[in-house]
């Protein structure tokens, strides 16, 4: 239960400001769109296949959409992970 309670508790906002920074550091922001292109890639190759074969034009948002959102969750992880991690941290 405490899971649970923790993926539905907010952040303070110092908290969040601390997430933010770390999710922008280079090894996160480039592992992150590394996993972003092959993940956006396949799901692409899923959700628009269909509209590839038929000769119909790709949707662009969903496009940005299945690029975007798995960059948002790899490095959500990753900066949340990091800031899990016992020792001192710059941010």
């Amino acid at each position: 239960m405490s899971f649970l309670k923790e993926i539905f508790s907010q952040p303070a906002s110092n908290e969040w400001a601390r997430l933010l920074r770390t999710a922008r550091k280079r090894s996160i922001v480039v592992s992150a769109a590394k996993l972003a292109l092959l993940v956006g890639s396949v799901l692409n190759a899923l959700n628009q296949g269909g509209r590839l074969l038929d000769g119909l034009p790709l949707s662009w948002f969903q496009v940005a959409v299945n690029f975007l959102v798995p960059y948002c969750v790899a490095s959500y992880s990753a900066a949340r992970n990091e800031l899990r991690r016992p020792g001192d941290h710059p941010c």
